[in-house]
């Protein structure tokens, strides 16, 4: 059997933004490499769902069609010039400077907040008017260091990072979802920035999302969600966070191997 699955990719905001999807997807497309699909994630994946750093990610899987071994490469490079906020050395080794929101081919969707009005503002496909903003604009206003209230100035707005008030935007990805696919089946994959047991305000706020997102979700019934997000300490340097999150995806072989079997059938192969 075939089915007609929408995969949406939603990646957490916050201090490791970037350190666990990277590791996640590391993990998942040594997996893939192992069946006989579609092997590049930009192929098989249909909507990007960002908030904070991590809209970096998103904007690259968005905007390259390459081979899945090139895709790793492009990822896990990006630990290595910075794992938190705004890098301009970082994103002119990704993106060409005249690049815009028109290079990205995918359904997208990236929060950022609005300093003046006190509300979210997104960036989305959706929105014909900004395919024109340069994604280096984008990336400032989503990865500014919010603890320093550093914010751009586009258009009339000032905005900034909204990790600090949306850190989780499951719920924004299950309402443009909810939108662009109304009658198929949709695999959701989502991808925290790592949890402590001392919750901090970003933390509950997240954990907020995810609660009532999963309320929300019972409401689907052709609905499939995947949450991963490893634990921290709070002393845990960059190089003992990546060792433990390849830890947390390889006990999580199992909710890989279920997410792996309806890629098999995104990709038309019978099963």
């Amino acid at each position: 059997m075939s089915c007609n699955y929408r995969i949406v990719l939603v990646t957490d905001g916050g201090s490791d933004a970037l350190l666990v999807p990277i590791v996640g997807l590391s993990a998942l497309s040594r997996r893939i490499h192992a069946v006989d699909i579609d092997r590049s994630l930009y192929n098989w994946i249909d909507l990007l769902v960002a908030s904070g750093d991590s809209v970096l990610l998103a904007s690259l899987l968005a905007k390259h069609e390459i081979s899945l071994i090139e895709e790793l490469g492009a990822l896990e490079k990006l630990l290595r010039y910075q794992n938190n906020g705004y890098s301009k050395e970082m994103v002119s080794r990704l993106f060409d400077e005249e690049d815009t929101l028109y290079a990205l081919r995918k359904h997208f969707l990236f929060l950022t907040y609005d300093v003046d009005s006190d509300e979210l503002f997104q960036f989305s496909d959706s929105r014909p008017t900004q395919q024109s903003i340069k994604i280096d604009s984008v990336l400032k206003a989503c990865m500014g260091n919010p603890n320093e209230q550093q914010f751009i100035k586009l258009g009339y707005r000032r905005l900034m990072n909204a990790s600090q008030f949306a850190p989780n935007p499951i719920l924004q990805a299950m309402h443009y979802a909810d939108c662009l696919y109304q009658d198929d089946s949709v695999v959701i994959i989502s991808i925290g920035s790592g949890k402590h047991k001392d919750a901090d305000l970003e933390q509950q706020f997240s954990e907020q999302a995810e609660a009532a997102f999963e309320e929300e979700v019972r409401k689907h019934k052709k609905w499939h969600y995947f949450r991963f997000n490893p634990e921290f300490e709070r002393e845990d340097t960059m190089e003992i966070k990546i060792e433990k999150t390849r830890s947390y995806f390889e006990d999580e072989a199992p909710a890989m191997d279920r997410l792996l079997r309806l890629m098999e059938i995104k990709s038309g192969k019978l099963v």
